[in-house]
């Protein structure tokens, strides 16, 4: 997404931050919004620069995980269908949750 701006604007519109299971790529992911919300272009600097803003650069794991995070998606090609795979799974822990809350209700 960092690497193709159209695809991170589709994307920031069709998840949210809670479908994040892991909490680095969570961060990153407001990040994009914040971006997106102040109209300006979702790429490497821009995301860079609003993480350092919220002070949570560092805490990702800086340079290094957000050009590791860049570069696992070489192309914005598959975006969509790896944007819906997140959201399957953030559904599922959502029906797990649920599923674990009627079992302490029922016992």
């Amino acid at each position: 997404m960092l690497q193709s701006p159209e695809a991170a604007e589709k994307l920031v519109s069709y998840l949210s931050e809670k479908d994040f299971y892991n909490p680095i790529h969570r961060e990153v992911f407001k990040a994009m919004m914040g971006v997106n919300n102040s109209l300006r272009q979702i790429d490497v600097v821009t995301v860079r620069s609003e993480l350092m803003a919220r002070n949570t650069f560092e805490e990702i794991g800086g340079k290094e995980m957000l050009i590791q995070l860049a570069e696992s998606a070489r192309t914005a090609a598959h975006a969509e269908y790896y944007a819906q795979l997140v959201r399957e799974y953030a559904i599922l822990r959502g029906l797990q949750s649920a599923g674990q809350e009627i079992i302490k209700i029922v016992y």
